[in-house]
């Protein structure tokens, strides 16, 4: 009984000090008295511990880290276009008796300049030459006409250069052909060569929209060619024909699709003599980067390429109407060639060239172009 009524006097001992807030050590408890005995029984359900969880707690699994997305590769420059552009011809009546025959030959006249010939959709600051040979220039025409003139070959070297801005946004060139026009004929002036300097032209260039990541686009622009040179081809006599100023309002365009890409002129090309053909000019080249390197100190690039140029006359339509000695044909021209690029700064291609359509203008061409960037 001494024992009970000791616990109970330490039992009401240590409810008398929680009450009262006193950090207190209990005082020690009689031997045989168990530790449960002393515990507080909950007063509230707030006061009870929360039940313990059954399903064992680990640690949340790390949430796996996106991959960075991977940089764009390079875009590729694409090459210029090759071109077609023969001299545009024009019927010249001779006077009577001086060639068999009733007296018409048709010949090259001093208008050559074509937008889509060694140029691109993109303003770029370069220095570029052409090279030009076409063999049998309309022949096939004279033939028909019995002037007698035949064996016509031209060559015609380029000089041009094109300075754009720092974001190759707009640019601005000039353009300088040498003409050179040899010939079999009887008529002085006709037969034998002759070479003189043909007309300046300037051309201005507009780039209207870029995809940054492809390098796809589009462009336009304007070149405008005054009468500065002789108002014959390569300065031969006897064959002067039209020479006056050519506008040329244009549209361009690039599409890239990795190593393969689509690229384009669409242009008018409109004499301010309406007494001269008008013309519609649409050339599309499609080419693929056979190989590639852009960290080769050498060759960085080859890329064969495969043109075709329409030419469609919008007024004076049709040939060997001696009443329209502007009549011109709807030409369709064949280019092939390869591009070869120099460590992404300098480019050299080749090219042949052939009408598929008739009358042919000539029986074929030969290209070579250079392109130094900068």
């Amino acid at each position: 009984m001494n024992r009970l009524a000791a616990a109970l006097c330490a039992v009401c001992l240590v409810q008398a000090d929680l009450a009262l807030g006193q950090e207190k050590d209990p005082p020690p408890l009689p031997s045989g008295v168990p530790l449960e005995a002393l515990e507080r029984p909950p007063t509230s359900d707030n006061d009870k511990p929360p039940p313990a969880d059954s399903t064992p707690q680990t640690e949340p699994a790390d949430e796996p880290v996106a991959a960075p997305e991977p940089c764009p590769a390079p875009v590729n420059r694409v090459p210029e276009l090759f071109g077609d552009q023969a001299p545009i011809g024009s019927l010249l009546r001779l006077p009577s008796g001086q060639i068999l025959g009733p007296g018409n030959i048709f010949v090259p006249s001093a208008r050559y300049f074509k937008i889509s010939d060694n140029d691109s959709p993109l303003p770029q600051s370069r220095t570029y030459f052409s090279f030009n040979y076409f063999y049998n220039l309309n022949d096939n025409i004279n033939q028909q006409l019995g002037g007698g003139i035949q064996h016509t070959r031209i060559h015609r070297e380029i000089f041009g250069v094109e300075w754009a801005d720092d974001d190759q946004s707009v640019s601005w060139g000039l353009r300088l052909p040498i003409d050179t026009f040899n010939a079999d004929h009887t008529v002085p002036g006709l037969d034998g060569t002759s070479t003189d300097i043909g007309d300046l032209s300037i051309i201005l260039k507009w780039l209207l929209w870029r995809d940054q990541i492809t390098g796809s686009l589009l462009s336009g622009g304007l070149a405008v060619t005054p009468p500065t040179g002789p108002g014959s081809f390569g300065g031969s006599n006897n064959i002067s024909a039209f020479h006056n100023t050519i506008l040329q309002p244009y549209v361009g365009w690039i599409w890239i699709n990795g190593p393969f890409y689509l690229q384009g002129f669409s242009a008018v090309n409109a004499p301010t003599d309406l007494n001269d053909v008008v013309l519609l000019d649409n050339s599309v080249a499609a080419g693929y980067y056979l190989y590639q390197n852009k960290n080769s100190g050498g060759l960085s690039a080859v890329v064969p390429t495969v043109e075709v140029h329409v030419n469609t006359p919008l007024n004076h339509r049709g040939i060997l109407r001696l009443s329209d000695p502007a009549g011109t044909p709807d030409l369709v021209d064949i280019t092939g060639g390869i591009h070869f690029e120099y460590n992404d700064k300098s480019s050299m291609g080749v090219a042949f060239a052939v009408p598929v359509t008739g009358p042919r203008m000539f029986d074929f061409e030969i290209l070579a172009q250079f392109r130094w960037r900068y």
